[in-house]
């Protein structure tokens, strides 16, 4: 993130130093909370027309190696809790193990996930990237008041990032008759609040804007530039929904990114500023 603000703002004040932008206008949105949805960050600039819908083009610097990312999931988060009754041990035979409850629960989102990721995407991607749609069950979860106490709540999370080529108001419905289902087998008391639905977002690689990022790249590198699919979801959304073509491209490396290794070689960094600054007098001369 770092890196792909330093990149941004350097290509941004080369552009204007050289003069390569002319009359037009580069617009830098530094924002919070992409990982959670966005709605406080870019969302809400477009919520508050603050996104131009006559932009030509927007770049996120995300950490996308040497590739260029034209698409993106789409995402679906959900918060499953559950309601039972507490009774210490001596007497648990008089509580309602939410605990119990949320295990059976899951079970059959944990198979609905190995079954998503069999169905791969159409689009370009890393060879080394997973192709079907990756959901984590249960990646935070918890409950409970003491360990010799039958536990009263319980709760865990669903994160879905689905490849374009689902319907997600279709997998959001099959998700919660799944929890529906396994619910009333077990008689839990469920409640499923959905904390996060955005839909992927595409822009063509033969678009203009594409194609020309595409050049830059080239130009730069000395290697032909490769369109992929981001495996995640990018704030590209936002700006696709408006018609602005969008993509993601930045220096590092997804595969590092998130982890106690991570990092951007600082040449890389000049590199992109560079793309980023022919890229502006390419679109905006």
């Amino acid at each position: 993130m770092k890196g792909g603000i330093v990149s941004m703002l350097y290509g941004a004040a080369a552009a204007k130093e050289l003069g390569l932008i002319g009359d037009g206008r580069i617009v830098v949105h530094l924002v919070p909370d992409e990982e959670t949805g966005s709605v406080v960050g870019a969302g809400r600039l477009r919520e508050h027309g603050m996104i131009d819908p006559a932009a030509v083009a927007m770049v996120t610097g995300e950490p996308s190696g040497t590739s260029i990312w034209n698409a993106a999931r789409g995402a679906i988060s959900l918060k499953v809790s559950f309601e039972g009754r507490e009774a210490h041990v001596g007497q648990a035979a008089f509580g309602i193990n939410t605990f119990a409850h949320m295990v059976h629960v899951a079970r059959p989102l944990l198979a609905y996930a190995q079954e998503m990721a069999a169905r791969p995407t159409g689009y370009t991607m890393d060879p080394d990237d997973p192709t079907g749609s990756m959901i984590v069950v249960g990646g935070l979860s918890g409950g409970g008041s003491n360990f010799n106490v039958v536990p009263a709540d319980a709760w865990f999370t669903v994160d879905s990032r689905f490849n374009p080529e689902e319907d997600l108001h279709a997998e959001l419905e099959r998700m919660q008759t799944l929890l529906r289902d396994a619910a009333a087998e077990a008689g839990a008391k469920v409640t499923v609040e959905v904390t996060q639905f955005q839909p992927p977002a595409g822009t063509p690689p033969g678009h203009p804007a594409g194609a020309a990022l595409a050049a830059c790249v080239e130009e730069v590198r000395g290697t032909p530039a490769r369109f992929e699919m981001c495996g995640g979801i990018l704030e590209n959304r936002w700006y696709d929904q408006l018609g602005i073509p969008a993509f993601g491209y930045g220096a590092g490396r997804l595969d590092v990114s998130h982890g106690p290794d991570e990092h951007v070689d600082e040449p890389e960094l000049f590199r992109t500023a560079a793309v980023y600054a022919l890229y502006a007098a390419d679109t905006l001369t």
